[in-house]
């Protein structure tokens, strides 16, 4: 049962990640993907969720399967839009709340 509870978590981030892809967008996977990061690893702060764990544009690019200056775009755009920041420690701070996905 133990291993169980260990292999659930992964699968249900593998199946997410699997859906991500699915997306024609890169826009909808890059902001799916930051989501799903935030629900699993945000710490709450007065802006919204700090991601805990500290991401450069080549590690979501490789999770996406897309290019790094693409991600960087994508990044940029999302911060004109209000809808993500980084701190001073330069981690993502996501400034809307993940939708709920049950």
């Amino acid at each position: 049962m133990a291993m169980m509870d260990a292999i659930g978590p992964r699968y249900r981030q593998a199946e997410q990640l699997l859906a991500l892809l699915g997306l024609r967008r890169i826009e909808d996977r890059v902001r799916g993907f930051i989501e799903q990061m935030a629900q699993d690893y945000g710490m709450p702060c007065e802006d919204g969720l700090r991601l805990s764990r500290r991401l450069i544009h080549q590690d979501i690019a490789s999770a996406l399967s897309t290019k790094r200056v693409t991600v960087k775009r994508v990044v940029g755009l999302l911060r004109k839009e209000g809808w993500l920041k980084f701190d001073a420690q330069h981690h993502l701070v996501l400034t809307h709340l993940p939708r709920n996905k049950s």
